[in-house]
């Protein structure tokens, strides 16, 4: 079944890849000078790989078949 938990796993992380770089293109444009990523931007990408990780996470330990 590896094949199976790759198919499922990576669009998962694709996902929070893409996710969280809509965060940092959003701060980018934004800023005029230079990039510099600014402490809410950070904030925002760290609680929401946290919270999307968590959430993920407590599914391998769920008991449902489907999961």
């Amino acid at each position: 079944m590896p094949i199976l938990e790759a198919a499922i796993v990576l669009p998962l992380i694709l996902g929070i890849g893409v996710d969280n770089g809509v965060h940092f293109v959003h701060d980018f444009t934004d800023q005029r000078h230079g990039y510099r990523l600014s402490n809410s931007t950070a904030w925002a990408v760290l609680w929401c790989a946290t919270t999307t990780v968590t959430g993920f996470g407590s599914m391998t330990i769920s008991g449902q078949r489907g999961l």
